[in-house]
């Protein structure tokens, strides 16, 4: 007796075609073991990618009328969903009955080492207003061109390196400290905290670009680095100010702890997600994900929070507003 050929049964394709779609929940679905493994991790990195995968996968099993695992993606999706939405949200408004000093402004920009349209980049900060701006991936190159800012910048300290790992702090505010900090000896990547004074009141700004985890090496580097900065913030009695390329997102749990130990907050709330890697191609748009980041402490008040643009990088640089909340009495 010959067996009836269903391949080509409507059966067989709605039930082909449902499981090719709960596949692209996979990797949503790992992201909740971020924690036990570094691969899992990366998996956290994708939510705004995650959102519009799987509001097209339950639209279709819908039109397929498969219930059971519309329900599925329809939780991995609202469990994404809250996970981005509270960043445009509305900003939080500023406490009228504490005073604060005037506006300043910080940049945070891995411009790229291998950048070399180096007008455009010394041009954008020349013109930038900023108070303090931090430069990750700082070789000999960029150290030679950043000379050109000394007029405008009188102050300024770093390390250049070969590798992707120079930074540097660039400022119109006196340093009353600077410290070049390694958080581990293995790793050996600097990260740079001054102290600098604003109508009266001190604070810290502190710039860092732990490794990438593009393996269990890096990622361990990664993870330390953070650790050991956010235990080292969380002594400080001091308003705080850290950025950079962290290498990481919002929604890492990694990320999370920093926030939790340092005792900072994250300022894209009531900005946007707003992603700033990898921009050196057009093709890339949908990988882009929000590495760099500016954190603070509770009292720092955000006035905006934007993102410029590439300027030959592979990174958009992080445009922080922001006011310090004053001293009783001053």
């Amino acid at each position: 007796m010959e067996k009836l050929d269903t391949s080509s049964s409507p059966a067989y394709w709605k039930k082909a075609l449902t499981r090719l779609v709960l596949l692209t929940s996979l990797p949503p679905a790992i992201s909740f073991f971020a924690s036990l493994w570094w691969l899992f991790d990366l998996s956290t990195h994708f939510r705004i990618q995650y959102v519009c995968v799987l509001s097209g996968a339950l639209l279709i099993l819908m039109a397929l009328k498969s219930w059971k695992s519309s329900l599925w993606i329809a939780a991995l999706l609202i469990f994404n969903l809250s996970m981005v939405l509270p960043f445009y949200g509305q900003p939080q408004k500023k406490n009228e009955a504490k005073e604060y000093t005037t506006s300043l402004k910080l940049i945070a920009y891995n411009l790229y080492s291998g950048n070399r349209q180096k007008e455009k980049v010394i041009e954008f900060l020349q013109q930038s207003k900023a108070e303090v701006i931090f430069l990750q991936e700082i070789d000999r190159f960029w150290e030679k061109q950043l000379e050109s800012l000394k007029e405008t910048y009188p102050y300024s300290f770093g390390v250049a390196r070969s590798d992707n790992f120079g930074i540097y702090c660039l400022s119109k505010l006196s340093f009353q400290k600077k410290e070049i900090f390694y958080a581990s000896e293995e790793a050996y990547v600097p990260t740079l905290i001054a102290e600098v004074e604003h109508e009266g009141v001190s604070f810290l700004v502190v710039g860092t670009h732990p490794t990438p985890p593009v393996s269990a090496k890096y990622s361990f580097w990664r993870n330390e680095q953070l650790q050991v900065l956010a235990k080292k913030i969380k002594d400080f009695s001091k308003p705080v100010v850290l950025a950079g390329d962290l290498n990481v997102t919002s929604w890492s749990p990694h990320f999370q702890k920093l926030l939790q130990v340092a005792q900072l907050k994250d300022t894209r709330y009531g900005y946007g997600v707003q992603n700033t890697w990898p921009y050196r191609s057009r093709k890339t748009f949908i990988i882009r994900i929000p590495i760099d980041h500016c954190l603070v402490s509770s009292d720092i008040w955000i006035e905006n929070r934007t993102i410029g643009s590439s300027m030959g990088s592979d990174h958009r640089p992080v445009i922080l507003d922001f006011c310090l909340k004053k001293a009783p009495g001053k």
